[in-house]
């Protein structure tokens, strides 16, 4: 049995996420994108292309041009990736860290896709409140 074509095109997504290829991500998202974040720190609630970028940029060594990323190390692993025509849903394992604190979680998380493969919505799944104020991730 043969893959979706969309589970390699998230494959693909996730190798230009780590990369910091932003060419490629921006090409993967739609112009209306909704994601959705989890929590109650600064980077919660739901942002559009723009807003994303620029938190990828804030976030990501690989995306940040000023050398001064809110994470030092960033790893996310696709270990698993289920795909067809409208969804994909990734089991992801994070590691990253800040200030040598470590942050080690497995989730999932779940793309609403276009007719085309690109990536319309997003919601994570598995990041907890703790984890984000140990990644001092609600400093404003």
């Amino acid at each position: 049995m043969s893959q979706h074509p969309n589970v390699e095109r998230m494959r693909r997504a996730y190798e230009a996420f780590m990369k910091g290829d932003a060419e490629t991500i921006r090409e993967l998202l739609t112009d209306d994108l909704v994601w959705h974040v989890p929590g109650r720190h600064r980077f919660s609630g739901d942002h559009n292309k723009a807003e994303v970028m620029a938190l990828f940029e804030e976030i990501i060594p690989e995306f940040n041009e000023a050398g001064d990323p809110v994470v030092s190390t960033f790893d996310i692993e696709a270990e698993d990736i289920v795909a067809d025509d409208r969804w994909a849903f990734v089991r992801a394992h994070w590691n990253h860290t800040r200030d040598g604190k470590r942050f080690d979680q497995r989730g999932v998380e779940v793309f609403r896709l276009t007719p085309d493969g690109r990536i319309a919505e997003f919601w994570a799944c598995g990041v907890s409140p703790k984890t984000a104020r140990k990644l001092r991730m609600n400093l404003s």
